[in-house]
């Protein structure tokens, strides 16, 4: 039953318009800035890098990547379909589907909205003029040696993740305010909050930090800085994952049983 509530989420997803306008609004609001800042802008590397270090406009994407999911559990509960559900798979099975699905929804949205955001500053902009002073460690070494794409897939990767995560936690404080504005506003309320917090912790410990690819491992290479980041991001999602299954196991004996 697990395999078939995963196939249907997923068919429901590609073929739910809330999928596709999501990413269509993480690239338009990340291009914003080619239309109204358009002569400040050098290149599509630096338009890139300002969305990800200056540009307020950062701070709404992790609302558009939860759109798709993470106020699911909120519609099921609240149309009754939670406890049909339930009744058909059981408790742990459901929660460790839908905590799955969130996270790697949240993150395609995410990321394939920053990379049609790629293309089109690409078209409007040329791709990279060198210029040392926008090599930031640790993914400046891809730019030093002339791959800037690679640069940018790996700072979206990460942002995507950190995406992944505060989606999550929209979809765990959902599960315990069953309202679907509680799924969407938890992820960027949560964002603006722990990054605040976190800002002087050391960077390795410092959402904000990691999530825009900041050098978070003073000295190491830019694979090391990528796979501890990674790291960081997946064992959030895990732990969360985890805190939404005994949520869930514990609305099922409370209010079904």
């Amino acid at each position: 039953m697990t395999g078939k509530l995963w196939k249907a989420y997923t068919i429901q997803l590609l073929l739910s318009p809330r999928f596709w306008l999501s990413v269509l609004c993480i690239a338009g609001i990340s291009s914003i800035r080619l239309f109204y800042a358009s002569s400040t802008i050098k290149d599509t590397v630096y338009a890139y890098q300002l969305l990800f270090f200056w540009d307020a406009f950062r701070k709404l994407i992790p609302l558009f990547a939860a759109f798709p999911f993470a106020p699911q559990f909120a519609r099921e509960w609240n149309s009754g379909y939670f406890t049909f559900i339930i009744g058909r798979c059981g408790a742990k099975p459901y929660a460790r589907t839908q905590a799955a699905i969130c996270a790697v929804t949240s993150f395609l949205v995410c990321f394939l909205g920053l990379l049609l955001f790629i293309g089109f500053a690409s078209l409007v902009k040329p791709f990279y003029i060198h210029d040392p002073v926008r090599v930031v460690p640790p993914y400046g070494y891809f730019l030093e040696h002339g791959m800037p794409l690679v640069f940018m897939l790996f700072m979206a990767f990460i942002f995507s993740l950190s995406c992944a995560m505060w989606s999550m936690c929209g979809l765990v404080i959902s599960s315990l305010f069953p309202n679907v504005y509680v799924a969407l506003c938890a992820p960027f309320i949560c964002s603006y909050l722990l990054e605040h917090l976190t800002d002087s912790c050391p960077p390795y410990f410092s959402f904000f930090t990691m999530a825009i690819g900041l050098n978070v491992l003073e000295g190491a290479s830019p694979v090391v800085n990528f796979l501890y980041n990674t790291g960081f991001f997946l064992c959030w999602i895990v732990l969360l994952g985890l805190v939404y299954r005994i949520i869930i196991g514990k609305r099922v004996r409370n209010e079904l049983h």
